[in-house]
C-alpha cells in the first residue's frame, strides 16, 4: 500500500500478503503502533526506510538472479515440452528484475545525501554489489544486546529479520533445485495392475510427475503413458473430460480399483499361502520366502490390514509350503505358544522362518545342514554292492590339458594308439569298461547315447553307435550277449548301441517301448535275481463254473485291477467296452479302449475267494511268472525256510490285482532278515516273497509298475452330460416288489416306544446270514486312529460328536464283546465328513457298505421305496407365497429307533473317551443311522406316518407340508399372510414332536414370524439380532442362497483356483449349483468350452488350446459378477391382492450350439394388474453330430412341453392355461398339421408334443422378443445381471391378450418338398390306415434284425400274457412254475411264428384276408377261392387260399409228391420287413449262396411275389459276401491335369518319373543288377532314360541331375510313392534351397521343383508313365533277346529306345500322301539344342529369312500350333470310368486290397478322413485299421458297410 511520510514523499511499503507471497512470516497483527512512520524522527525514519528499501530490493535482485541462474541450467535438463513454459517464466524474471534495478536507482538518487553524511560520520560505505554472496558477507543484522528489553524488539531488528528469513529461504530453494537436477534421471516402470506394486509405483509417479509445477493435462497424458493393459483400459475414459477433472478421476480409480488396502490384502495373501512349495535344501527359496512374509507383514500393517492374517488357517497354507523338518519345528513353535495360554500368530512364523533361514543361509556353518552325498556314494561303493543301469562318469578339471592315451601313456588319443589297436576285440571292451569310456568317442565323462559325435560304426551292415574298434566279427548268442553287457556293466539304453547286441535284441527292445498299453518299464540288466509279489490263483468269470489257473501280481503301485484279453477268453468273460486314460511309468494319460469284465478269484493255498468288480481287460500285462519266487529260491535265508511255495511254472502273469482292492493286499504276516534280504507277506490269498533272492539267474526283467486310470472320471463325465439332458417327464415313482416288502416289514414291526417310533431293519432274509467282521473294523478303527492322531482338532470334535451319541441315547455300549453270541453280528466302520459350508461341523457316517467276505450290511437288507419329494419340486413350492418359512428337523437319522434285538447288526468300535492309547470298546447304535441304505426311507415313512397319525388333531395345510415341503429333513414352505405362518410354525414344531422329530433352527422373512418362534429354536444365524432393526442374513434354501433380508435369491459361486485343463473345466462347471436354471445362459458359455474339449478329445490334464483357453479366463473373470444376480423369491409381488388368474408361458429356442426353454409365470389379481416372473429355466447342448435347426427347434419344443408337465404336477397354483411360444415357424407348422405323416425323429417329438399339449396353444414370436434366444445362444455375466427381459420375460406379457404377436405369417410356410415329411409311396394301393396298436406292433417287428430273435421275443411276449391272465383269473398260487422259469419249446416257437405271419399278411393283404376269412368255411367258394380276390390283387394269379388261418398259395401243385408247406407256400408282401429278415437268414443259413439257390429253399415254406429284386438288396449289402466277393471302388475319371495341357513351354518343363528293371549286366566276371529311369514329357509325351545302379536315394538324385543337365530346367515332378523318390524329393529340396541360399546374387534362374506324390498303391495314377514303360521292356525285349549286356552297351541301347519311343506319331497317321507326316516328340526335341529365349512373332517369309533362329522359331510354333488342334482333341473322350459313383464317405467300413495277400487277409478298416477334387468326387482318402492308417486310392478299397446304413 502507499504510506506518506512527515516529509510528504510517497514511499512504497509491502502489504502482508505480499510479504508471506514471498516466504516471509509477517502477519498484520504483529505490526505495532511503533512501527509507524509518524512515530520516527525525520532523518531517522528516512535513513532507516531507504536503507531497509535498499536491501530489500537488492536481497530481491538478487534471489532473482539466482532463480534466473537456476532456472537457466534447469532450462538445459528438462524436456523438450517445457522449454516455451521455461522461457516465458524467464521473461517475467527478467522483467521484474529490470523492475527492481530502476526502484533500486530511484533510491540510490534519493538518499544519495544521507549516504555521503553516514560515510562521513560512521566511516567508509561498503560497495554494494548485485551479488548475492557480497550482501550476506557485508550485511549483518543488527543483533539485540543482553541488557535490552526482549519483550520489546526494535523495529529495524525485526525487518533484518525478514529479509535474512527471506534470503535463507530462497537460498534453501536454489539448492534443492540444483539438487534434484542433479540427480540421476528416474525411469518409471509401466503398471500392469498388480495390486502388489501399486504403492511402489505411484510413489515414483507421485515424485516425478504428480508434484511438479505442470498442468495437470500433462499429468494425465503422463499417467495413461505409463499404464497398460486393463489399468490403461480403465482410465481411457479420464482422456474425454476436462483436464483436472480427469486427472482428479484418474487419481481416484487408480486408487479405488489397485490401491484398496482389502485387495492389496488378499493379493498378499495369495502370495504367501499359494506360492510354490520349498524343496528340503533349497536355501534360497527358504531366504525368499522369509523375505515375502516379512514384507506381507509389514504391508498389511501400513495399510490397516494386519488382522487378515491372524487366522489359523491362513498360517496353515503357509506352513503347508514348508519342507517336512521344518513343519516338525514350527510344531514346536505352536506348541510353546499354547502352553502359553495363545494362539501362534503370524510373528511367530516370521521369527521361526527368519531363524531358520539365518541359519540355513550362514556363510561359514550354512554347509553343516547339506546332506553330504558323496558319502553315501562311498559307502554304497565299499559296500560291495553294484547298481544295475549305474554308469559312473567323471570329467577333467583342466580341459585345455592334452589328454595323455589310457593305454601306453603317450601324448595321443586311443585312435592315435598302435598299442590300443593290437590288442583283441574282448580286450579292448574289458579296457573301454574298466575306464568307463564311450563306446563311440572312447572319451570319458557321458555315455554312448548321449555321445555327440555324430557317426556310426563303419563295419558294413551294423549302423550302430559305437567305434568299429570294439565292433565283434561274430554273432553272439542270446547268452553270450547279455553274459558281455553284464559284464560291461551298461544301461539298457545303452544295450541297444553295446557292440555285443545282437539285431533281435533291439528289435525286441524298440517294440516294447513303443507299445501304447505297455504298463511294467522291463530292461536286461545286471545282478541278482529279484522277485516280485506273485500268487498263483483260480480265475471265473462271474456267473460262470469253470475255473482256470493263473499267476496274479498284486500290484500296490496300480490304481485299478487288469487282467489280459486271453484270460477272458479262456475262462468265457464277458464286458462293455470303456475308454480308458491310463498314466504308466514312462507314458502320461494313454487314452485307450479296453473291456471291462467281472471275476471269482480263489486262491490254490487258503481257498480264499474274492470277487473283483470292474477289471479291465487289456491285450498284455507284460510280467513273466519267472518273477516269482519258488522253493529253490528261499532255500538259503533261514526266515523264509519253512515257507511251503508252490513251484512256479513258466507262464505269463495274466491278473494284476491293484489297489481298488484293499483286502487282497492287506499284509496278515510279514517275515523278514537282515538288511538287504528278501521278506515274505501273508495275504489273503497266500504267501508272497519281495527282494532280491540271489545270483542264480545272471540276467532277468528288472519290472517297475505305476498304473493310474481315469475310467471313472469318464463315468463321472457321462453322469454329468446326462444329468443336462435328463428328462422331464412325469413319471410317478413305481414300487418295485421289494420296495412293497419293506413297506409291509415297517408297517408290522412299526410301534411306538416313547416319543420315539420303533421299526426293524427291512433284512432280506432272516436269520441274516452274515459273518462277524470285527477284524475290518478294527483295521478301519487303526486307520482313523492315525488321521486323529494328526488332526488334533479333528480330533477333539470327533471325541465330542462321538459322546453326543451315547448321551443322547443314540448308541450305547455293550458291557461285552461276545455278548449275545449266537446271534449275528456286525461291526461298521466309521468315518468323520465335513461340510465346508459348514465350518466347526463334524458329522459321523457309519460305513454301511463295508464288505466282508463279499457280503456288507447294505448287501442284506432292502433299500426300501424313495418316499422323498423332489428336489425341484420343493423349491418351486418354495417360492408361491410371500411369506416363507425354513426349518430343519434335528438329527432326523437318529429320532427312529431299531428294535434291540437287531441292534447287534450296528455295533461298532471306539475308544473311551476318545483316548486313542486305550483298549477300544464295543458300542452298539439304537437308531437307525446316517450311512444305511434303507434309512433315507425309513425315516420318510415314520415323517409321513406321525402326520397321518395326527391328521385329525391338526389342519390339512400342516399335514399337506409334511407330505409335500420336506426333502429329507429339511421343511421349505411359503404362505398367504403371516398369522397362518405363525400358527403353521406351531402346528408343524407339535405335529412332529408326536413323532419324535423336533423341528428347529427356523428361519423367515417375516419378523413377526420369527418372533413367535421361542430363541432357542432359531437359526443360529439370526441368535441375537434385533429382527425389527438388524438386518436378516443370507441363508442357503437347500443349496440355494436366500437373502432374507431383501427376499431374493441370488448367487455366492467361489472361483476355484484350478489349473487351465479339461479336468479344472470340468470340476468348475460341474460344482454350478443351479437348479432354478436362472444362470443358465450364462453357465452355457462354459459348458460349451467343456463340449469343444471332449470333441477335440484333450486330454484330462493337458493345458487348454489359446483359444479355448482364453474364453475360459473371461468366464471365470466374470463369476463374481453373478453376485450381483437377485431375482424374487416370490413369484407375485407382496402387496399385489387376489390372484384371479394363474397362467405359464414357455418360450423355446434353439442355436446351432445349444437349445433351452425358459418358463415364466403371468399372474392378473382382481384389479386387472399383470405381473410376470422367471420360474425356471433349461438349456442342453447340441449333439456333437451336426443336427439342423428346424430338428433343433422341435427338440426345444419338446423340453417345452415336459417342462410345462413338471410345473403343474409341482405347483400348488390353480393354472388356467399354457402357452408356448416359438420362433421357428416350420416347427409351428409341424405341430398345427395333422394330415401328414413325419419321419421317426420328427414323428416320436410331435407325439410327444400332442400329448402335453393342443396345437391351439403354440403361438409365434420374434426372436428380438423371445427371452429362450438368451438360453440357446449364453450371455454373459454383467448382460445377464442387467437383463430386464431375462428376469420379467418379455414386454408384451405384461400387456393384455389383444396385444399379443399375432401367428398369421404360419399361412405362409408350406411343407412341401420338407425332408421331414414322408413322401407318398408309389405302391399306396397296399397302405392302409393303422391304428395306434398296429404302429406299435410294426415297432416291435422292425426293432429286430433276426428272424430268430423275433420269433422269440414274440415268445416271451405271449408267455408273459399268459402270466398276466394266470394271475389275474386264478390267483399268484394258480402260476405254473414252469410259466415262470421254464425255457422255451420248439411248440412256442411255431406258434409265434404263426402269430407273425397272421398279422404280416393282415396288414399286407387286408381285403383278401376278410373275404376269404369270412368264406372259408362255405366249401362252394372253398373251391373257387380265387374269383373272391379281385383281379387287381398282385395274388390273384396264385389262386391264395386261407389254411389254418394262414393265407397260402393254391397254385397248380396240389397233386405233386411234395410236403404240404411246399405246395401250398404261405404267402409274403416282398417289402414287408418280415420277409426280409426270412430272407436274410435263408441266405445266412444256404452259406451265403446265390440268388436262384436262395430262391429254391424260400419256396419250401413261402412265397414272396417278386422276390428276386429283394434277394438282390440283400445280396447287395451283406457284408460278408462284399467282403468275399465285392469289387472294388470306382469313380468317374477326373479331368486331366494342368501340367498335361500347357503349351508353348520347353519339353520336360513338366516330366514324370518312375523306374522299371532290373536289368542284369556283366561287369567283369560277375553279374550286377541296374535299374532305368524313365522321365517322360507331361506334354508332348518324349521321353528320356537314364541308367540308375540301384534303388537308393543317391542313385535317384544323380539320374535326376543327369536329366536336367541334358534337358533343362524342371518346373514340376510327378511320381508315386516309392521309397527311393520321397527320399530324393526331401533331400533335393533341401539342396536346391541352399542352393539358392548361396548363389541368390549370382543367378536369377535357379528355380524349385514342385514334386507331387500319388496315393499309395495308386498305379493307375501314373498310367502317363506307366503305358511308356510297357513300350520300353517290349523294346528291350526285341532288341536285347537273350544277351547279356555290359554297362556301355546298354547305355547305348537305352540312347537307341529313347531315339525310337520319341519317333512315334502322337496324332493320326494320314494314308493321303498330301497330308503332312503324323506329330511326333522328336519334331520339337530336335530344336532345343539351347534353352529358347523369349518368342517372338513368325510369319512364312522367314522361312527365307538370313536369321537362321527365326526358322527354328517358326518350326516350334508350328509344333505347338498341331499339337492344339490335333493332340490335344484326342484326349477329350473317356476311354473308361464315365459314370459318376455314390462318393465314399467318413464313417464307411472298407475292405483294404492287398495284392499279395489271400483276400481272407485284406484287413478291414474305416473312413477317417475323405479328400474330394475340384468337382467333388473323392478319389483318395485315410482309412483307420486296427493296427495302422492308411492313405489309399478308392480302386484299392471295396465298400462293405455305409455309414447311413
Amino acid at each position: 500500500m502507499n504510506t506518506i511520510s512527515e516529509d510528504g514523499n510517497n514511499e512504497t511499503v509491502k502489504s502482508s500478503d505480499e510479504l508471506v507471497g514471498l516466504g516471509g512470516a509477517v502477519n498484520v497483527d504483529d505490526i505495532t503502533p511503533h512501527d509507524s512512520v509518524s512515530q520516527c524522527g525525520g532523518s531517522t525514519t528516512i535513513s532507516t526506510s531507504s536503507k531497509s528499501s535498499r536491501l530489500k530490493a537488492m536481497a530481491r535482485r538478487a534471489a532473482l538472479e539466482a532463480e534466473a541462474e537456476a532456472l537457466r541450467e534447469q532450462q538445459e535438463l528438462e524436456m523438450e515440452e517445457f522449454r516455451l513454459k521455461q522461457r516465458k517464466a524467464q521473461l517475467l524474471l527478467k522483467t521484474q528484475l529490470k523492475v527492481a534495478q530502476a526502484e533500486e536507482r530511484v533510491y540510490q538518487q534519493d538518499n544519495a545525501p544521507y549516504a555521503q553524511s553516514v560515510a562521513g560520520t560512521g566511516g567508509p560505505t561498503p560497495a554494494r554489489s548485485s551479488v548475492v554472496p557480497s550482501i550476506t558477507n557485508n550485511y549483518k543484522p543488527v543483533m539485540m544486546k543482553p541488557d535490552e528489553d526482549e519483550t520489546v524488539p526494535s523495529p529495524h531488528t525485526q525487518t533484518e529479520m525478514l529479509l535474512l528469513q527471506l534470503l535463507e529461504q530462497g537460498q534453501r530453494q536454489q539448492r534443492g533445485l540444483l539438487e534434484s537436477v542433479s540427480l540421476p534421471h528416474a525411469t518409471l516402470s509401466t503398471y500392469q495392475g498388480d495390486p502388489l506394486k501399486y504403492h511402489e509405483f505411484w510413489r515414483s509417479f507421485e515424485n516425478s510427475v504428480d508434484q511438479t509445477s505442470v498442468d495437470d493435462a500433462v499429468k494425465l497424458t503422463r499417467l495413461l503413458h505409463y499404464c497398460a493393459g486393463d489399468v490403461k483400459k480403465l482410465l481411457q475414459p479420464c482422456m474425454i473430460m476436462k483436464p483436472t477433472e480427469g486427472y482428479h478421476k484418474a487419481r481416484i480409480l487408480l486408487k479405488e480399483k489397485y490401491g484398496n488396502p482389502v485387495m492389496i490384502a488378499h493379493a498378499w495373501l495369495r502370495k504367501v499361502t499359494e506360492g510354490k512349495n520349498i524343496a528340503a535344501q533349497d536355501k534360497h527359496g527358504l531366504a525368499e520366502m522369509a523375505d515375502e512374509i516379512q514384507i506381507c507383514v509389514q504391508t498389511l500393517e501400513a495399510v490397516g490390514q494386519a488382522s487378515e492374517l491372524t487366522s489359523q488357517h491362513v498360517l496353515l497354507k503357509i506352513v503347508e509350503r514348508l519342507p517336512y523338518h521344518l513343519r516338525t519345528g514350527w510344531l514346536k513353535v505352536v506348541g510353546r505358544a499354547r502352553k502359553e495360554g495363545r494362539l501362534p500368530a503370524i510373528t511367530d512364523l516370521v521369527a521361526f522362518l527368519q531363524q531358520i533361514s539365518d541359519e540355513e543361509n550362514d556363510p561359514v556353518f550354512g554347509r553343516l545342514t547339506i546332506r553330504d552325498q558323496g558319502s553315501k556314494m562311498s559307502a554304497f561303493k565299499k559296500s560291495g554292492k553294484t547298481s544295475r543301469g549305474v554308469f559312473t562318469t567323471s570329467t577333467d578339471a583342466e580341459g585345455s590339458k592334452t589328454r595323455s592315451c589310457i593305454q601306453c601313456g603317450g601324448e595321443h588319443s586311443l585312435f592315435g594308439c598302435s598299442e590300443f589297436k593290437q590288442l583283441k576285440i574282448e580286450d579292448r571292451l574289458k579296457l573301454a569298461q574298466k575306464e568307463r569310456l564311450c563306446y563311440n568317442c572312447l572319451n570319458k565323462g557321458h555315455m554312448t547315447r548321449d555321445c555327440k559325435l555324430n557317426r556310426t560304426c563303419s563295419v558294413s551292415g551294423c549302423n550302430r553307435k559305437h567305434t568299429k574298434f570294439l565292433h565283434l566279427i561274430r554273432q553272439p548268442s542270446q547268452t553270450d550277449s547279455t553274459e558281455s553287457r553284464r559284464d560291461i556293466g551298461e544301461s539298457s539304453s545303452d544295450a541297444r548301441n553295446s557292440p555285443t547286441s545282437s539285431e533281435t535284441e533291439a528289435t525286441t527292445h524298440h517294440s516294447s517301448s513303443s507299445h501304447v498299453a505297455e504298463e511294467s518299464c522291463s530292461v536286461i540288466g545286471a545282478g541278482s535275481k529279484v522277485v516280485l509279489p506273485i500268487v498263483p490263483v483260480r480265475v471265473r468269470a462271474r456267473g460262470k463254473e469253470e475255473y482256470f489257473d493263473t499267476y496274479a501280481l498284486l500290484d500296490t503301485c496300480s490304481t485299478s485291477t487288469f487282467c489280459t484279453l486271453e484270460l477272458t477268453r479262456k475262462i468265457g468273460a464277458e464286458g462293455t467296452e470303456q475308454s480308458l486314460s491310463m498314466s504308466t511309468l514312462d507314458k502320461s494319460r494313454i487314452v485307450t479302449t479296453c473291456k471291462a469284465v467281472n471275476l471269482e478269484v480263489e486262491s490254490l493255498s487258503t481257498q480264499y475267494r474274492v470277487s473283483l468288480h470292474h477289471v479291465l481287460a487289456k491285450e498284455k500285462i507284460n510280467v513273466s511268472s519267472a518273477l516269482a519266487a519258488d522253493r529253490s529260491d528261499i532255500r538259503q535265508f533261514a526266515h523264509l525256510a519253512d515257507l511251503n511255495l508252490p513251484a512256479a511254472r513258466p507262464q505269463d502273469v495274466m491278473l494284476l490285482i491293484g489297489q481298488d482292492v484293499p483286502e487282497v493286499l492287506v499284509p496278515k504276516d510279514v517275515k523278514y532278515g537282515e538288511p538287504g534280504q528278501p521278506y515274505a507277506v501273508r495275504t489273503a490269498l497266500g504267501w508272497t516273497v519281495n527282494g532280491p533272492v540271489g545270483n542264480r539267474h545272471r540276467d532277468h526283467d528288472i519290472s517297475s509298475s505305476f498304473i493310474s486310470s481315469d475310467a471313472n472320471l469318464e463315468l463321472q463325465v457321462e453322469r454329468f452330460w446326462s444329468l443336462e439332458s435328463g428328462s422331464l417327464a412325469g413319471q410317478s415313482k413305481c414300487m418295485s416288489v421289494n420296495d412293497k416288502r419293506a413297506l409291509r416289514i415297517w408297517e408290522d414291526s412299526i410301534q411306538k416306544k416313547g416319543d420315539h417310533y420303533q421299526l426293524s431293519i427291512p433284512f432280506k432274509e432272516r436269520p441274516q446270514e452274515l459273518a462277524d467282521n470285527i477284524y475290518v473294523a478294527e483295521k478301519r478303527l487303526q486307520s482313523l486312529g492315525r488321521r486323529l492322531r494328526r488332526d488334533e482338532d479333528l480330533h477333539r470334535r470327533y471325541t465330542k460328536a462321538m459322546s453326543g451319541l451315547v448321551e443322547d441315547g443314540y448308541a450305547e455300549r455293550v458291557e461285552e464283546r461276545n455278548a449275545g453270541s449266537g446271534k449275528p453280528v456286525w461291526y461298521l466302520p466309521h468315518h468323520p465328513v465335513e461340510n465346508p459350508n459348514k465350518p466347526g461341523k463334524t458329522r459321523i457316517v457309519f460305513d454301511c457298505a463295508s464288505t466282508y467276505q463279499e457280503r456288507s450290511l447294505n448287501d442284506a437288507v432292502l433299500q426300501g421305496p424313495d418316499l422323498t419329494n423332489t428336489l425341484l419340486g420343493v423349491l418351486l413350492r418354495f417360492r408361491q407365497e410371500p411369506i416363507a418359512i425354513m426349518g430343519d428337523i434335528q438329527a432326523m437319522f437318529h429320532q427312529v429307533q431299531v428294535p434291540p434285538d437287531e441292534r447287534d447288526m450296528l455295533r461298532f468300535l471306539w475308544w473311551p473317551e476318545g483316548d486313542i492309547e486305550r483298549q477300544p470298546m464295543v458300542y452298539r447304535m439304537c437308531v437307525h443311522l446316517f450311512g444305511g441304505t434303507w434309512c433315507p426311507s425309513v425315516c420318510s415313512f415314520v415323517l409321513r406316518h406321525t402326520a397321518e397319525d395326527q391328521a385329525e388333531e391338526f389342519s390339512p395345510d400342516a399335514v399337506n407340508v409334511v407330505k409335500r415341503n420336506f426333502y429329507v429333513d429339511d421343511c421349505l414352505v411359503s404362505v398367504k399372510e403371516e398369522d397362518k405362518a405363525v400358527q403353521l410354525v406351531d402346528e408343524l414344531k407339535r405335529m412332529l414332536k408326536g413323532g419324535g422329530f423336533n423341528l428347529t433352527k427356523w428361519l423367515s422373512n417375516s419378523p413377526k414370524v420369527m418372533e413367535s418362534v421361542p430363541a432357542h429354536d432359531r437359526a443360529k444365524e439370526v441368535e441375537g439380532l434385533d429382527l425389527s432393526y438388524d438386518t436378516l442374513p443370507i441363508e442357503r434354501a437347500l443349496g440355494v442362497k436366500w437373502n432374507i433380508e431383501l427376499d431374493t435369491m441370488t448367487y455366492g459361486i467361489t472361483p476355484k483356483h484350478k489349473p487351465c485343463t479339461r479336468r479344472g473345466v470340468l470340476s468348475e462347471v460341474s460344482s454350478v449349483y443351479d437348479p432354478y436354471g436362472f444362470a443358465s445362459p450364462y453357465v452355457l458359455n462354459a459348458k460349451i468350452i467343456l463340449q469343444e474339449l471332449t470333441a477335440m478329445k484333450l486330454d484330462w490334464d493337458e493345458p487348454l488350446p489359446e483359444k479355448q483357453r482364453e474364453s475360459w479366463l473371461n468366464w471365470k473373470r466374470d463369476l463374481l459378477l453373478m453376485e450381483d444376480f437377485n431375482i424374487s423369491r416370490c413369484l407375485k409381488p407382496h402387496d399385489f391382492g387376489d390372484v384371479t388368474e394363474y397362467q405359464l408361458h414357455h418360450f423355446s429356442d434353439a442355436s446351432e450350439r445349444a437349445y433351452g426353454v425358459a418358463s415364466y409365470l403371468r399372474v392378473t389379481n382382481q384389479e386387472g394388474k399383470v405381473y410376470c416372473s422367471l420360474v425356471m429355466a433349461r438349456t442342453r447342448l447340441t449333439p456333437l453330430k451336426r443336427v439342423t435347426i428346424p430338428r433343433l427347434e422341435l427338440m426345444a419344443a419338446t423340453l417345452a412341453v415336459r417342462l410345462d408337465g413338471m410345473l403343474r404336477r409341482e405347483l400348488d397354483f390353480t393354472l388356467t392355461d399354457s402357452v408356448f411360444w416359438s420362433d421357428s415357424t416350420i416347427v409351428l407348422q409341424y405341430i398345427k398339421n395333422v394330415e401328414r405323416r413325419f419321419h421317426t425323429f420328427v414323428g416320436n417329438r410331435i407325439a410327444v408334443i400332442h400329448e402335453g399339449s393342443d396345437p391351439k396353444q403354440w403361438h409365434y414370436v420374434n426372436t428380438r422378443q423371445n427371452p429362450a434366444d438368451d438360453v440357446s445362444r449364453g450371455m454373459t455375466a454383467e448382460a445377464l445381471t442387467t437383463s430386464e427381459r431375462w428376469v420379467s420375460g418379455p414386454s408384451f406379457l405384461w400387456c393384455e391378450n389383444e396385444s399379443r404377436p399375432a401367428s398369421q405369417v404360419l399361412n405362409d410356410v408350406s411343407l412341401d418338398g420338407d425332408p421331414e415329411v414322408k413322401s407318398k409311396d408309389k405302391a399306396g394301393v397296399y397302405m392302409t390306415t393303422l391304428s395306434e396298436e398296429t404302429a406299435l406292433m410294426n415297432k416291435l417287428l422292425e426293432h429286430y434284425s433276426s428272424w430268430h430273435r423275433l420269433k422269440k421275443a414274440v415268445c416271451w411276449l405271449r408267455r408273459y400274457l399268459k402270466w398276466l391272465r394266470c394271475k389275474c383269473t386264478q390267483g399268484p398260487e394258480g402260476i405254473s412254475a414252469e410259466l415262470l422259469h421254464g425255457s422255451l419249446v420248439v411248440e412256442e416257437m411255431k406258434d409265434a411264428e404263426e402269430k407273425i405271419l397272421q398279422y404280416v399278411q393282415a396288414v399286407s393283404f387286408p381285403h383278401e384276408m376278410s373275404t376269404l376269412q369270412a368264406e372259408q368255411n362255405d366249401s362252394a367258394h372253398q373251391e373257387q377261392s380265387c374269383k373272391l380276390v379281385k383281379k387287381t390283387s398282385p395274388i390273384y394269379k396264385l389262386d391264395p387260399r386261407m389254411i389254418n388261418g394262414l393265407l397260402r398259395v393254391g397254385g397248380r401243385l396240389g397233386k405233386a409228391m411234395l410236403q404240404e408247406e411246399a405246395k401250398h407256400p404261405i404267402i409274403l408282401r416282398n417289402d414287408s420287413h418280415v420277409a426280409k429278415l426270412i430272407l436274410s437268414e435263408i441266405h445266412e443259413a444256404s452259406g451265403h449262396s446265390g440268388r436262384n439257390h436262395m430262391l429254391s429253399c424260400l419256396n419250401q415254406k413261402y412265397w414272396i411275389p417278386a422276390a428276386g429284386s429283394v434277394i438282390r438288396r440283400i445280396l447287395t449289402r451283406c457284408v460278408v459276401c462284399r467282403r468275399q466277393r465285392g469289387k472294388v471302388l470306382e469313380q468317374k475319371m477326373a479331368d486331366l491335369p494342368v501340367d498335361r495341357l500347357i503349351s508353348d513351354e520347353p519339353p520336360f518343363s513338366r516330366v514324370g518319373i518312375d523306374y522299371f528293371g532290373p536289368l542284369e549286366v556283366k561287369r567283369g566276371r560277375s553279374v550286377v543288377k541296374r535299374y532305368g529311369v524313365l522321365f517322360t514329357c507331361l506334354t508332348v509325351r518324349a521321353v528320356h532314360l537314364e541308367m540308375a545302379d540301384s534303388l537308393d536315394t543317391s542313385s535317384c538324385i544323380n539320374a535326376i541331375r543327369r536329366f536336367i543337365a541334358r534337358r533343362g530346367n524342371v518346373r514340376e515332378i510327378r511320381s508315386d510313392n516309392g521309397t527311393n523318390l520321397v527320399g530324393a524329393e526331401r533331400e533335393l529340396r533341401t539342396e536346391i534351397q541352399s542352393w539358392n541360399q548361396a548363389q541368390i546374387h549370382d543367378t536369377l534362374l535357379q528355380k524349385n521343383i514342385k514334386w507331387t506324390f500319388n496315393p499309395p498303391a495308386a498305379s493307375h495314377h501314373g498310367g502317363v508313365w506307366e503305358r511308356q514303360i510297357r513300350t520300353v521292356r517290349k523294346l528291350l525285349c526285341s532288341l536285347v533277346k537273350q544277351q547279356t549286356l555290359n554297362d556301355d552297351s546298354l547305355h547305348t541301347l537305352f540312347c537307341e529306345i529313347e531315339s525310337i519311343m520319341n519317333s512315334r506319331p502322337i496324332t493320326e497317321v494320314s494314308s493321303d500322301v498330301n497330308d503332312v507326316e503324323a506329330l511326333t516328340p522328336n519334331h520339337l526335341l530336335l530344336l532345343n539344342a539351347k534353352s529358347p529365349l523369349p518368342p517372338t512373332t513368325t510369319s512364312e517369309a522367314d522361312n527365307y529369312a538370313r536369321r537362321r533362329w527365326r526358322q527354328v522359331q517358326l518350326l516350334a510354333d508350328t509344333f505347338w500350333s498341331r499339337w492344339v488342334k490335333e493332340y490335344l482333341p484326342r484326349l477329350q473322350e473317356r476311354q473308361k470310368w464315365a459314370t459318376s459313383r455314390r462318393n465314399i464317405q467318413v464313417g464307411d467300413l472298407v475292405l483294404v486290397v492287398d495284392e499279395h495277400a489271400p483276400r481272407n487277409c485284406w484287413q478291414i478298416g474305416r473312413v477317417l478322413r475323405t479328400m474330394p477334387d475340384r468337382e467333388g468326387n473323392v478319389r483318395q482318402c485315410e482309412v483307420k485299421t486296427q493296427t495302422s492308417t492308411l492313405r489309399r486310392p478308392i480302386a484299392k478299397l471295396c465298400l462293405l458297410l455305409e455309414v447311413d446304413s
